[in-house]
């Protein structure tokens, strides 16, 4: 994908947008003018940044990258200066080819089961009931780990579109019949060494490649090293990365595809991306930046 990196690489031109889009929220505070605002901003962000241990910062660049790690800090200060009004997500959109060998062989003692309606091990997610029963009545696909008759994990599909639960923005799928959208693949932290995550995704994969489904996309957070290495294990491939500065009520979003930049001002106003899965297998894997 030739085109993908052009946005990621332009640095100057992200940071400078960020930074007159900073000046403009800044002129709505009645204590600063635009120029002393962008000030307070540089001196409150080395400020919040030297609170972080050096080892950390240094640490941060070595497993996400230069832009990874420079855009990871500055989320950090704003976070600390607005508490928590103001803060980046960065996301990289991947397609994950559905596989049709599992990866591990299926457990007795540990087995994954297919959610069905009304089903008592909901009790035990660790989600909001309602968030659960949204997602259930939105038609959307959960598989649940056991360890005996202990939660383990899970593992979510939506079908056609998903409406993003941490930003404003809406993906749709260009090919519904042959992709799917995953999402909050979780395992409890007692079950992160083993082979949970596998066999959730070999469940998965059986139902998706029995129903025709050949790709399952996804979104995943640029400053998550974890998980950019648990997903890069499964062959995954980067479509592009989507960029959001949220400032209070106000979003710009910064994303490598169309609709390439999108302002909103409210809850009612969301940029819609729409995902096309890889054409061919040896398309770009997962790069950091």
């Amino acid at each position: 994908m030739r085109a993908d990196h052009r946005t990621d690489r332009d640095i100057g031109s992200k940071l400078s947008a960020c930074s007159c889009l900073l000046r403009f929220h800044a002129l709505h505070a009645p204590s600063l003018n635009a120029n002393s605002a962008s000030s307070a901003i540089a001196q409150s962000f080395h400020r919040e940044t030297n609170h972080m241990p050096l080892k950390r910062i240094r640490n941060n660049f070595i497993q996400l990258g230069t832009l990874n790690g420079g855009l990871y800090l500055l989320d950090y200060a704003l976070r600390k200066l607005s508490a928590g009004r103001a803060y980046i997500k960065r996301y990289y959109l991947v397609a994950q080819p559905v596989q049709d060998r599992p990866a591990c062989r299926p457990s007795t003692k540990n087995p994954i089961v297919f959610l069905e309606p009304g089903s008592p091990l909901t009790s035990a997610f660790p989600r909001p009931p309602e968030v659960i029963a949204k997602r259930i009545s939105d038609g959307a696909h959960c598989f649940v780990a056991l360890s005996g008759e202990e939660f383990a994990g899970f593992l979510w599909l939506a079908f056609n579109a998903y409406d993003e639960d941490e930003v404003r923005c809406r993906y749709e799928l260009a090919d519904p019949q042959h992709c799917v959208w995953d999402y909050d693949v979780h395992v409890e932290p007692k079950y992160r060494i083993g082979r949970t995550f596998a066999r959730l995704w070999d469940s998965a994969n059986a139902h998706l490649s029995g129903h025709g489904i050949s790709w399952s996309i996804s979104r995943i957070s640029a400053f998550n090293p974890a998980s950019l290495a648990a997903h890069g294990r499964l062959g995954i491939r980067t479509l592009f990365s989507a960029n959001f500065l949220c400032l209070g009520p106000i979003q710009i979003t910064i994303i490598s595809a169309a609709p390439w930049f999108h302002v909103s001002l409210s809850s009612s106003s969301r940029p819609c991306v729409r995902l096309q899965a890889p054409k061919y297998a040896n398309e770009r894997s997962l790069s950091r930046n």
